[in-house]
């Protein structure tokens, strides 16, 4: 039988240069390594609204709860996973954000600042700038320090759920948290400005 084997023939070691077995894999077409970063989604389960919500992650599991006004009127507050606030958004005539150890507190507006097209809002994140703009049936973030602008994630709003899709890309920069904050204010249905 094994006279009808092509590879049987093959010596086990030494018989080729290198001492090594020839690579089937060789003479097999090669297209590099996949450059498209994985997409993992968010999804803000509205409890009735996007106000109250809980910020589910890939796996289904709650990563973040959103509570307005509880325990203090005027405020909302995004808690991780361990109970403790990350985001606080003060809603005066001007809301006021901070993301803890990321967004010092500042005015939303200064924060996620609006172009002077209004098409777009512009934010900071560690020094680097992204950009929040429309575009097919969703909100898109990009990173305009590339060319062509690379789109690091997106939001799309539904009746009793919005989802945050982002890239591997988005989340090794550590945008995970700001991303988060600033979908909810792009959707709250409060003026930000």
């Amino acid at each position: 039988m094994s006279n009808l084997n092509p590879f049987a023939q093959w010596p086990s070691s030494g018989g080729f240069p290198g001492s090594s077995l020839p690579s089937v894999f060789g003479a097999l077409p090669f297209t590099g390594p996949s450059t498209q970063p994985a997409v993992l989604a968010f999804t803000f389960v509205f409890n009735p609204t996007i106000m109250n919500s809980i910020v589910t992650g890939p796996d289904d599991q709650p990563y973040y709860r959103i509570s307005t006004d509880n325990p203090t009127p005027g405020f909302t507050f995004i808690h991780n996973t361990q109970g403790r606030p990350i985001v606080v958004i003060e809603w005066q005539a001007h809301p006021v954000v901070e993301v803890r150890d990321i967004i010092p507190k500042q005015l939303a507006s200064q924060w996620l600042e609006l172009s002077s097209q209004r098409n777009s809002r512009h934010m900071e994140v560690r020094g680097k700038r992204y950009v929040w703009t429309p575009g097919d049936g969703s909100i898109i973030l990009l990173n305009p320090a590339t060319n062509p602008p690379e789109r690091m994630g997106r939001l799309f709003n539904g009746q009793h759920r919005a989802t945050l899709e982002l890239t591997s890309y988005a989340i090794h920069a550590g945008l995970t948290e700001v991303a988060i904050v600033s979908a909810f204010l792009l959707i709250c249905g409060r003026n930000v400005d």
